[in-house]
């Protein structure tokens, strides 16, 4: 973090968005507050299944064993994404992961952010995915290691999941095969709309040799 940018956060700490604590922007006494959803569902059909997991009729579609969800795309937790992609998420990143971590119910090898477009980057200077998927490391244990890369420059709001998937044929690949083969994968995303690229991440990781791919997501749309 810059200099400038740890004065700041030196003069001005984070408070909890729920309850004004200083320390973080999700303090520990608000954590299981802020993860809202009550029941675990298919992340395709909202089918209720164990811990998240894709139901029997959509695995048929994605290579997704299950995907977990922090929460949904409101209130706190909407504020908190909203930080993380245009406010030098460094802080709003931690706070998420904390929530991302609770939802997770089984052991990976290997955790992998989903990649940004180069626009995307250049526009924010990181990648969302990287810094939750780097918290979400340390406090699981697994390592992070950045296998998928990304080419195109795909827009996809306000495009339905058909066509996401045409747009996204072919812009994912897996750059470093021999750290995924023969593992157990946990994804790592922002925001969850249609699926569509996870379901393409998942792919490319699996033609890499991946053993199962699950993924983790902080909010739902």
């Amino acid at each position: 973090m810059p200099v400038i940018k740890r004065l700041i956060h030196f003069l001005v700490p984070d408070t909890c968005l729920y309850c004004g604590s200083e320390g973080s922007m999700a303090c520990q006494g608000c954590l299981p507050w802020m993860v809202t959803p009550k029941s675990s569902t298919c992340f395709l059909c909202n089918r209720q299944t164990r811990d998240f997991a894709t139901c029997q009729r959509c695995a048929r579609k994605t290579p997704l064993s299950r995907v977990y969800i922090a929460g949904y795309y409101e209130g706190y937790i909407k504020e908190l994404v909203f930080r993380l992609k245009y406010h030098n998420g460094v802080a709003a990143a931690a706070s998420l992961a904390g929530l991302m971590e609770r939802r997770l119910r089984r052991e990976c090898d290997v955790i992998v952010p989903v990649p940004a477009s180069s626009r995307r980057f250049r526009q924010r200077g990181y990648n969302q995915a990287v810094l939750l998927s780097k918290h979400i490391s340390r406090q699981h244990g697994a390592p992070h290691v950045e296998a998928l890369g990304r080419v195109g420059q795909s827009r996809q709001v306000g495009v339905d999941r058909k066509s996401r998937l045409t747009q996204l044929q072919g812009d994912i690949y897996a750059r470093k095969e021999r750290l995924v083969r023969g593992q157990r994968v946990l994804l790592v995303d922002d925001v969850l709309t249609t699926g569509t690229t996870l379901h393409e991440c998942a792919a490319a990781l699996k033609r890499a040799g991946a053993r199962s791919v699950d993924a983790v997501v902080a909010a739902k749309h």
